[in-house]
This record gives structure tokens, C-alpha cells and sequence, in this order.
């Protein structure tokens, strides 16, 4: 679910309209939180950007979080995972700031916030105290 939410219509850009939609797929928008804040740090200070840039980065810092949670729950690191599990937690938020700006959520997003946090809080992450065998075998 996850995985499939980069590949989905992320959100619609500024000025979009039903006419004009300016999609953005998810794997645009992750690789764009990522970067565009550092391609144009000098113009951090103009206009809405020392209020949108913060946010933008630590939206850009949420999958980043969320795998390294996910590295860390298969090595079966439980504090690690349930610091990492509350970074991913409070950056999500950091992209509502940037959907307040114009841009609009879609399908991907939220295929994406679900995808993460059935992961981060399924049940089997919560008891197991071994990390998850994903190749197993049949005897």
C-alpha cells in the first residue's frame, strides 16, 4: 500500500483546477520535499518561504524516518523503531503546512498516511520480539 502510493496522483499543484488538474504523482513529491528545499536555499528568506521551507523539509525527512523505522523494527531494535515511529508521527503534519499554501492533497496522499501507519501500529509490530521473517520457508 505503501509502495503503491508513490505511483498514485500525490496532489494537485498550485493554481490547479478541475480543467487544469497539475498533478503530482507521490515519487514526484517525495523526491521534491527531498531536494527543492536545498536547490534554492537562497531564496529561503523571500516572500512565504521562511514559513513554507521548514515544513517542506520535514515532510521531505518523513520517508526517510519511515524507513529507517522499518530497517529498524527488522533488526529488531524496539526503542530505535519506536523513537523513528514518533519522528514519522510528527512530521506528516509538516505537509498539511504545505497543502495550507495551495497545493492539494489527493489519492496518494492519503494511501500513503494510511500505508504508514497500518505498518507503524499493526499489531504484529507491537508483540513480536523477533524481526519479521519475509522469506520463510516451506518444508
Amino acid at each position: 500500500m505503501y509502495a503503491a502510493s508513490f505511483f498514485l496522483v500525490a496532489a494537485s499543484g498550485p493554481g490547479s483546477t478541475l480543467e487544469h488538474p497539475n498533478p503530482h504523482r507521490g515519487y514526484s513529491c517525495a523526491w521534491e520535499a527531498l531536494v527543492v528545499p536545498w536547490v534554492f536555499t537562497d531564496s529561503w528568506s523571500q516572500g512565504v518561504l521562511p514559513i513554507l521551507m521548514p515544513f517542506l523539509v520535514a515532510s521531505g525527512w518523513t520517508n526517510l524516518f519511515f524507513a529507517a523505522s522499518i530497517l529498524a523494527l527488522w533488526r529488531n531494535q524496539r526503542r530505535l523503531f519506536a523513537i523513528l515511529r514518533i519522528l514519522v508521527l510528527l512530521t506528516i503534519p509538516a505537509s498539511w503546512v504545505v497543502f495550507y499554501f495551495g497545493v492539494h492533497p489527493r489519492e496518494g496522499y492519503f494511501v500513503w498516511t494510511i500505508g504508514m501507519l497500518l505498518v507503524l501500529f499493526s499489531p504484529s509490530n507491537q508483540t513480536s520480539t523477533s524481526p519479521p521473517n519475509l522469506f520463510p520457508r516451506r518444508t
